[in-house]
């Protein structure tokens, strides 16, 4: 696998003690991004409050908890990255920006397009999966299954629901506050 930072192409990382897979995804928002080749574990986007990243548990746990699964030399060589994310309050829709290290895609970036912007990564994943099929390229695997994965973009005709990524590669949208899915 090579150790370049060219979209699609494969890194491991040390996590947690164990070498682990991670996609190049390219570079945007003034880093390298990175994709965790295998989804982690499951889990609430968030439990409660509208559709907005920014206050997720999903957030919270990405940039606190799953940070710390990396030895410290990783974290120090993060960088935050200005990402923008769709919030839905109370039936308005906005778009909003902030900075992390660690963040679930957004539908644009997974080659759906859409209001948030930003790069589409679809092409480095296409590459990586040696496919030429969007939907192929967007499937991702929890313990060696095809599994549902959350993305950051809120889903527009619910205040409490956020756009998923389903096991066939597609898009859907679940409720955050009771479905515990698979993350990115």
């Amino acid at each position: 696998m090579s150790t370049q930072n060219e979209a699609g192409t494969a890194i491991k990382i040390s996590e947690n003690g164990a070498d682990i897979t991670y996609i190049c995804l390219g570079s945007a928002y003034n880093n390298v991004i990175l994709l965790r080749d295998a989804l982690l574990d499951k889990m609430a986007m968030a439990s409660s409050g509208n559709a907005d990243f920014a206050t997720s548990s999903m957030a919270t746990f990405l940039n606190g908890t799953y940070l710390s699964l990396f030895p410290s030399r990783i974290v120090n060589w993060l960088r935050d990255s200005t990402i923008s994310y769709q919030v839905n309050r109370g039936g308005t829709i906005t778009i909003e920006t902030s900075d992390y290290k660690a963040f679930p895609l957004s539908l644009y970036e997974l080659g759906f397009g859409g209001d948030e912007g930003g790069t589409s990564f679809l092409s480095a994943l296409e590459t990586y999966k040696n496919t030429t099929s969007g939907n192929a390229a967007r499937i991702a695997s929890l313990s060696g299954t095809a599994s549902i994965y959350w993305t950051r973009s809120a889903y527009t005709g619910n205040t409490q629901r956020y756009k998923v990524i389903a096991a066939t590669g597609a898009s859907g949208s679940l409720n955050y506050y009771n479905q515990t899915t698979p993350q990115a």
